[in-house]
C-alpha cells in the first residue's frame, strides 16, 4: 500500500511540475509566489522522501547483511557496558573462548579471559 501511494506521488509530482509553467503563462504577470512557493515545497518533499527511503532500505540491507554469516562466525560481542564517557567494557567471544575488553581512546586492552564457571556448577 506505502509503496504505491509512493509510486501514485512519484510520478504525480513531475505531471503537476511540468503542467505548471503552461497554467501560469496564461497569466500576463508570469508565475506567481505562491506557484514558486508550492513547487519549492513539492521538490523538498521529494527529496526527503528518497532521503527516508534510502535510510530505510539501508538499514533493511545491513541488518541482513549482519545476519548473513551468522552460522559460520567465530567473533560476535556478546555485551557492552559503558564505564565512562569514552570507556566500554565489552564481552567478545572468539573461537569457543571468551575474553573481557576494556576499549578507550587510548586503545583496546585485554583484561582477563573469561572462564565459564556454569558448565563446571551443573556437573
Amino acid at each position: 500500500m506505502r509503496r504505491t501511494a509512493c509510486l501514485v506521488v512519484a510520478t504525480g509530482i513531475p505531471l503537476l511540475l511540468a503542467a505548471g509553467p503552461a497554467v501560469a503563462a496564461g497569466a500576463p504577470e508570469g508565475p506567481s509566489f505562491l506557484w514558486a512557493a508550492v513547487k519549492m515545497l513539492l521538490s523538498l518533499a521529494v527529496v526527503l522522501g528518497i532521503l527516508l527511503a534510502i535510510s530505510h532500505y539501508s538499514k533493511k540491507y545491513m541488518d541482513r547483511l549482519s545476519q548473513a554469516g551468522g552460522a559460520g562466525r567465530s567473533l560476535s560481542v556478546s555485551e557492552i557496558r559503558r564505564i565512562g564517557p569514552k570507556a566500554q567494557i565489552v564481552v567478545l567471544e572468539a573461537f569457543g573462548a571468551r575474553y573481557l575488553l576494556g576499549l578507550s581512546p587510548a586503545g583496546f586492552s585485554l583484561i582477563d579471559k573469561v572462564r565459564d564457571d556454569t558448565a563446571e556448577r551443573s556437573s
